[in-house]
């Protein structure tokens, strides 16, 4: 299903395209991965419309569109399972980065893309708070500096490894990790 994170008026029929898809049973997995990180990164070169784009695109987009597809979710989580919280029931998975970590910067910089992706945790926090009666599990997670085009030719693992990683970390959450923000290797990243 192709879409644009930021057209709003788009969800409705998304959401009835995914449902048409999964039909009774629901979405079990939801990964929010829309990430924009602008050029004018440095405190000289920040601009308004920046931080504006950032925010849009990394936590209001991820907001909104999961809520869209709650109900969807949450036939999911009411399914009979013999699982608590994991992504084989019903998750939301906000996909993050070690940068959005205020206890962890030490570099500086990189204002609208570390700002919209802690407000982006911020939402994946309350959500998780808000939806913890649900049996659908919300948490955050770090895919790694990955040689991609966002993240250029000095990231330190291939896309290979962050899958890998990813996928075997997916498979072991569970309640404990419930509100957490991780990283694509299974270690916890500080708030």
């Amino acid at each position: 299903v192709q879409m644009d994170v930021i057209d709003h008026n788009s969800y409705p029929e998304v959401v009835k395209k995914v449902g048409d898809i999964v039909g009774d049973e629901g979405l079990n997995l939801l990964i929010n991965n829309a990430g924009l990180l602008p050029t004018n990164r440095d405190l000289a070169s920040v601009t308004p419309e920046a931080m504006r784009d950032a925010f849009e695109v990394n936590c209001i987009a991820p907001l909104f569109l999961t809520r869209a597809f709650l109900p969807l979710l949450e036939k999911a989580a009411g399914q009979p399972s013999s699982s608590d919280r994991s992504v084989h029931r019903s998750a939301i998975i906000q996909m993050s980065t070690a940068v959005a970590s205020i206890a962890e910067n030490t570099g500086g910089s990189t204002y609208a893309y570390r700002c919209s992706k802690s407000a982006l945790n911020q939402c994946m926090k309350s959500m998780s708070v808000d939806l913890s009666n649900k049996g659908i599990l919300v948490m955050a997670m770090h895919p790694g500096w990955v040689l991609t085009d966002m993240g250029g030719p000095n990231a330190q693992i291939s896309t290979e490894t962050c899958v890998t990683g990813m996928l075997d970390t997916l498979d072991q959450l569970g309640d404990k990790d419930h509100g957490a923000f991780l990283r694509y290797n299974n270690t916890p990243i500080q708030w």
